[in-house]
């Protein structure tokens, strides 16, 4: 019986560990790779922001932060992302609240005909 536990808890081990290559599980190498390229560019990005070194347009420094911190990647949080996604382009989230009391970011994309009726939604909000 113990023995038998041993393996089972074994098992789940293995199953679990995280694999610097796989990011996340059951996912083609491509795409791992791929996220772990954006994740790096971005804490890249974040990491000067925070000493100080990213320049405005008008040529001043943005001020530094020691609390902006390198990002890990979760996929978890992925899955939850998709799951937001309408199947349909509605431009509207499927989920009305934040999830997990986490921020998000919505970014609303199209051509300059799109920019009526963003403004038409953006009032009917006041």
């Amino acid at each position: 019986m113990l023995i038998g536990l041993l393996l089972l808890l074994n098992s789940y081990a293995t199953a679990t560990t995280y694999h610097p290559n796989d990011v996340c599980p059951a996912d083609p190498q491509q795409l791992g790779d791929f996220r772990n390229a954006i994740l790096t560019t971005h804490n890249s990005i974040r990491s000067q922001l925070a000493k100080g070194e990213i320049q405005q347009d008008d040529g001043s420094t943005l001020k530094g932060s020691k609390s902006l911190f390198a990002l890990s990647y979760d996929c978890s949080l992925e899955a939850l992302a998709i799951a937001a996604i309408p199947t349909t382009c509605s431009r509207q989230p499927v989920l009305d609240y934040s999830a997990l009391g986490r921020s998000q970011n919505l970014a609303v994309l199209g051509d300059s005909s799109d920019k009526e009726n963003a403004r038409g939604q953006t009032d009917k909000s006041k």
